[in-house]
């Protein structure tokens, strides 16, 4: 059977911040993705939703966590710090693999793990997991704890932004590298990571 590719539910669904053709609630089994321009399949039970579907983002997020993060980016690079916590890369830094760890271990902000290797597909995927130091961060609007500018995007200017900590499973495209970012929100990593890491390890991306 054909991964399913549109909305499972028959009500409409407002994808994330004014976006399109996310898929909205999914049914059990496997999907794909339809605008991301890295497309890939993957299986979820019961009770995921997709809020967004477009050439550079996808997302996930599970009914028992509706405040955590599953994330799936392209055209991801390391962040820098900016007094404002406006979108900006860390200089000297690529966007493959290694050049995301060595970003990652070479940053005073951060204590970094790398906790697995595995194979996704034809594809290496190195998980890790990245916290901030105790001290280190700024306050940026909507936030009333400092913060770490975790990742932004290649786009000139970047206009993306995130923060740590959590777990960034780093796929490997060469000189580039998809990137898979979960935190808890509400609930605890490790929790998140119980949802989240069975589903990433069906994760098939296209050739």
């Amino acid at each position: 059977m054909s991964p399913s590719v549109g909305p499972s539910a028959s009500v409409a669904f407002d994808c994330d911040e004014e976006t399109t053709g996310c898929a909205g609630p999914l049914t059990a089994g496997e999907h794909r993705t339809a605008q991301f321009e890295r497309p890939f399949t993957f299986t979820v039970p019961k009770g995921w939703t997709n809020g967004r579907d477009i050439y550079r983002s996808y997302v996930l997020r599970a009914d028992v966590a509706p405040t955590a993060e599953f994330i799936v980016w392209t055209r991801s690079a390391p962040a820098m710090q900016t007094p404002d916590c406006t979108a900006a890369r860390r200089p000297g830094f690529g966007t493959s693999v290694s050049e995301w760890l060595r970003s990652l271990k070479s940053d005073e902000r951060l204590n970094v793990k790398v906790q697995e290797s595995f194979q996704l597909g034809s594809h290496t995927a190195t998980r890790v997991e990245a916290m901030p130091k105790p001290g280190f961060g700024s306050l940026c609007e909507g936030n009333t704890d400092p913060v770490v500018t975790l990742v932004t995007d290649t786009e000139i200017p970047p206009t993306r932004k995130h923060v740590a900590g959590g777990s960034l499973t780093l796929v490997d495209f060469g000189d580039d590298a998809v990137v898979i970012w979960n935190d808890g929100g509400d609930v605890s990593l490790q929790y998140m990571l119980e949802l989240s890491l069975p589903i990433i390890h069906t994760i098939r991306f296209a050739t």
